[in-house]
């Protein structure tokens, strides 16, 4: 049973080591951090952070979102490999926690990098347009899609 939960910082520390290859790849390409401060980062920098647990508590992914104004938002996720093993009930889970985030802010935005072509198709899943392609974003230079969500106030 997948559930969601507020994340602590101690989930970040259980995630970093299993996170997702493809994930990491984004990480070093956007930032050029490690993916631990890159985390911790994220966590500080965020308004709420979540994370997907399994039955047992286990983190699977971790996200966050930072209110820009009150319209938007900057919204982030990143999983593990583990997730993987629970991909229907997180898809099931995934479109009505983004709705609510979606009804708080009628615009929800980020970017992402272009070789993470499952994240790509689970935010098209999700309602999600790319509106940019940024063919040399980050620390590393690299193409990442600007994607973005609008509610219909």
């Amino acid at each position: 049973m997948l559930r969601y939960r507020t994340a602590e910082t101690s989930d970040i520390d259980y995630l970093v080591p299993r996170l997702r290859d493809a994930d990491l790849q984004e990480i070093q390409a956007a930032s050029g951090m490690p993916p631990g401060e890159a985390l911790a980062y994220g966590f500080v920098a965020s308004d709420e952070v979540y994370v997907g647990v399994d039955g047992e508590d286990r983190p699977l992914c971790i996200g966050g979102i930072g209110s820009a104004d009150h319209l938007s938002a900057i919204v982030w996720m990143l999983a593990s490999k583990e997730l993987e093993k629970h991909s229907l009930p997180f898809l099931r889970l995934s479109k009505p926690f983004i709705q609510d985030l979606n009804n708080r802010y009628p615009i929800l935005t980020n970017h992402v990098d272009e070789r993470n072509t499952l994240h790509i198709r689970w935010l098209r899943w999700l309602g999600f347009t790319f509106i940019n392609r940024h063919p040399h974003w980050g620390t590393e230079k690299r193409p990442f899609l600007e994607f973005v969500r609008i509610n219909d106030v």
